[in-house]
């Protein structure tokens, strides 16, 4: 039985041919047999009536010994294969009647047998070309290597440079190199993009290590190549366990995939000659990576002009410091929705590019070329000579940081004088906006006194706005207080409307409220802080008791940290009696740590929902402090004792507020609620509770919105990495925005900048404030009713539209063609500039 087993498993992995040829070798003695019986019962042809009369030849044909077996041998083929016309009913002969029947219960088996192998093989031919593993015959492509938690998104936001730029940009087809089942990574991306867009890219299942599944997607073959790091979730340090148990680190790993790819790149192009090297092209490979660079810059070897173009190194490590991220959002509320649309790539999104400088514009001021881009915004320069040297230097760390810091240099003066060795950085929607205006520019300034009449008639020369100077941090909340440490100053503005901004007396900083959510000290989000914060800013970690946040900081109560006061507070940060009494009310932001993919406290789905938790939590806060400043109003106005009661019961931030004469809630600024939120669609829910916010209270004691700040680092790193590798000159680029020395992204007030609310003004304008003030304005984030009314807008509302490259007039056109649009600034809007500065010594209203 086991032998008959083993037979059968053997035929089972014959290929179709052979097991076609097995049912034939089992079928064809049954065939003979019958024939032969039937010759033996005289009834080897068709059966015949009575009255059918038989040929000469016929008969002749009967008596001879191989005729009758041919004709019975002819007859079974016929009925085992159920050949119309056959018949077998109207056998006279009992015996050849059951011997014909055998032959076709045997046909029937034989047909299902058959059927069977063919289709089983069918459905296994179409498994292995949907699922398997063949070889990628293509040329000049896209490769992805590896797989994180980036991947779908990286897909994703290839398809829409693609789109955006035309394929020539990323080649099809895309083909992504797993280590995970391709089944699993193929249903991964089409739950992720949908059944069409998944369908698009071509999946392998392998390691990028292998040399052998590198060559199985044509990875030397290719135009781009993108290395993905690997992913923590892996294993220690993202490493991949080899077969004596030992396991390789991230940088090993992509090391080991980079020396793979120069060797198959350099054994196609030794291969090749003539004709075809040059049919190869460039190639470019971009590595995404989070630890040191020595073995990857080794692996890379020496640039061969005839193998490649370049091989750019991204560098992610500070890029992936989300608690880096954090603190300038929480100094700067609005901030993640200028870097989600910056870093990302979405479609009708701006983006950075790289233009080659005309002919016609070389040896001009900076000032003049930026004036002649009606279209798009100058950013900056990209010098190919400073390039060059940066790619000699030894050590990759030294390369990207020269590349970053000399290649790149954004946000020049005016007076930089533009040359041959320099490309163009500028913000623009698409490519066609990257196009100059033909003409003559206009002086360096020139038009910044010129301003629109507001009835639209013929612009008037009007002085230039005065450059801003240096003001006082945004006042903040004392710990506790619930109202604001000082009094809001009232600064008139054209048309005779006031506008309330922060005063100088009084300023003690920023008060941020950090929820440690898996219980340690968030060292890097502190140090982050100390940096952004004005001075006198505060910090109160909340952590749960016999946490190491708790136990370090029970020692410690108190630390002072490059002018950032730090206290942590032994609670539940989940618990809102926990918020309550870190006085959430009167800080000015609220971060949340310690969970999130990239942490040991709760899972990503768990972290989503704590952030919409967290949210909630501060909306019921924020309402219950507003009835109890209402309530603590009343008693100051000598009501009546019931109010007084229900003041007292609300606990002492009321009566303090009521003692202070604090200003009342609905000219705070709003409480910023900083998080890290994977999911979009709970980013959308707390959008929507945003919006549902309402005043409460009563009078003028109106409640404290709550605006979000979510972050998702992992579309912003995909973004980053397909823009990089779109255009490898912007590497530096990145770096140098993700850096903490050098050119950042700030949010300006439009008085900071000298500008005046309420009037029509010329986006040239805004430009030329901005260049005044030795910044770079690339974009308008408004207040969401900003058009509501000329006297301000309401403090509930959450943050508005965010309007980068070219800002749209709220009433007019786009003015990208024809005539340029008119910006009428409200207050709560906020001007997005590049600028290389330091707050703290700065102190520039925000």
């Amino acid at each position: 039985m086991h032998h008959g087993l083993y037979i059968i498993s053997e035929a089972l992995t014959l290929p179709s041919w052979g097991k076609l040829l097995l049912v034939v070798a089992i079928a064809a003695p049954v065939l003979v047999v019958s024939a032969f019986v039937l010759c033996a019962l005289g009834k080897e042809g068709e059966p015949r009536g009575e009255e059918e009369q038989e040929e000469p030849g016929q008969v002749e044909s009967r008596k001879a010994p191989l005729g009758r077996f041919r004709d019975a041998l002819l007859r079974c083929y016929c009925i085992l294969n159920n050949v119309p016309g056959t018949d077998i009913v109207s056998e006279p002969d009992r015996m050849a009647f059951f011997v014909l029947n055998a032959m076709y219960i045997v046909g029937l088996f034989t047909f299902a047998v058959v059927i069977g192998v063919l289709s089983d093989d069918i459905q296994t031919s179409v498994a292995e070309a949907r699922l398997g593993n063949s070889p990628v015959p293509e040329r000049g492509h896209t490769v992805i290597l590896g797989h994180n938690r980036q991947l779908v998104e990286v897909v994703r936001q290839v398809a829409t440079v693609r789109a955006d730029r035309g394929s020539a940009v990323f080649p099809a087809p895309l083909v992504v190199l797993a280590p995970l089942e391709r089944a699993k990574l193929e249903q991964q991306l089409k739950d992720e993009l949908g059944a069409a867009a998944a369908a698009a890219v071509v999946t392998r299942q392998g390691s990028p290590l292998q040399l052998l599944d590198l060559q199985r997607v044509a990875a030397g073959r290719a135009q781009t190549v993108i290395v993905l790091a690997p992913d923590e979730e892996g294993g220690p340090a993202g490493g991949e366990t080899g077969a004596g148990g030992h396991s390789l680190s991230a940088e090993a790993q992509q090391a080991v995939t980079l020396a793979a790819l120069e060797h198959l790149r350099s054994s196609l192009v030794s291969a090749a000659s003539g004709r075809g090297a040059a049919a190869l092209g460039d190639q470019t490979v971009v590595v995404q990576h989070d630890s040191a660079l020595d073995l990857i810059r080794a692996a890379a070897g020496e640039r061969r002009p005839a193998a490649e173009r370049r091989r750019e190194l991204v560098s992610v490590s500070s890029l992936n410091s989300l608690a880096r991220t954090q603190a300038q959002c929480a100094t700067q509320p609005g901030l993640s929705a200028v870097l989600s649309s910056l870093l990302q790539q979405r479609a009708g999104s701006p983006e950075f590019y790289i233009s080659e400088l005309p002919h016609e514009l070389r040896n001009r001021s900076y000032g003049e070329v930026r004036g002649l881009f009606r279209r798009a915004v100058l950013c900056g320069l990209y010098d190919a000579d400073a390039a060059v040297k940066a790619a000699a230097l030894t050590s990759e760390e030294e390369r990207m940081e020269a590349e970053a810091n000399r290649a790149l240099i954004l946000n020049p003066s005016d007076d930089t004088v533009v040359e041959s060795r320099h490309s163009l950085v500028l913000l623009a929607d698409t490519v066609n906006d990257l196009q100059h205006e033909p003409g003559v520019p206009a002086a360096v300034g020139s038009g910044a006194g010129a301003r629109r009449s507001a009835a639209g008639g013929a612009a008037q020369e009007l002085p230039p706005p005065a450059p801003p100077s240096p003001l006082p941090p945004p006042a903040a909340v004392a710990a506790g207080s619930g109202g604001l440490a000082g009094a809001a100053a009232q600064q008139p503005v054209a048309g005779g409307v006031a506008i309330i901004e922060s005063s100088a007396a009084g300023a003690t900083g920023l008060r941020v409220v950090v929820l440690s959510f898996d219980g340690r000290m968030p060292e890097e989000l502190l140090g982050a802080l100390a940096k952004y914060c004005p001075p006198q800013s505060e910090a109160v970690v909340v952590a749960v008791e016999g946490s190491e946040a708790a136990t370090d900081g029970g020692a410690d109560p108190e630390v002072l940290r490059d002018g950032l006061r730090i206290r942590v507070l032994v609670a539940d940060p989940r618990e809102r009696k926990a918020l309550a009494e870190a006085g959430v009310e009167g800080a000015d932001s609220v971060v949340l740590a310690g969970s999130g993919p990239a942490s040991r406290g709760p899972p990503t789905t768990n972290a989503d929902a704590q952030a919409l938790a967290t949210q909630l939590q501060l909306h019921a806060l924020m309402a219950a402090c507003a009835s109890s400043e209402a309530a603590a109003g009343a008693i100051a106005a000598g009501a009546d004792t019931t109010a007084a009661a229900s003041a007292t019961q609300s606990g002492p931030a009321a009566a303090a507020a009521a003692a202070t004469g604090s200003l009342p809630q609905s000219r705070r600024a709003p409480l910023n609620l900083v998080c890290a939120v994977k999911d979009k669609r709970v980013r959308e829910v707390m959008a929507g509770l945003e919006a549902l916010q309402t005043g409460g209270g009563g009078g003028r004691w109106e409640r404290r919105s709550v605006v979000v700040d979510a972050l998702n680092a992992d579309e912003m790193l995909a973004g980053i990495l397909t823009q990089v590798a779109a255009e490898p000159r912007l590497a530096g680029l990145f770096h140098q925005l993700s850096s903490v020395e050098g050119v950042e992204i700030y949010m300006r007030s439009p008085a900071a900048l000298g500008l005046p609310y309420n009037e029509p003004l010329a986006w040239k304008e805004v430009q030329d404030a901005g260049r005044q003030a030795g910044t770079t304005v690339i974009g308008l984030l408004r207040e969401a009713d900003a058009g509501a009314g000329a006297g301000g807008s309401s403090a509930a509302s959450p943050l508005g539209r965010l309007q980068l490259g070219l800002p749209v007039a709220p009433g007019g056109g786009s003015g990208k063609r024809g005539a340029e649009p008119e910006l009428i600034l409200r207050p709560g809007d906020k001007l997005v500039v590049l600028a290389e500065e330091d707050l703290k010594e700065r102190q520039i209203v925000m």
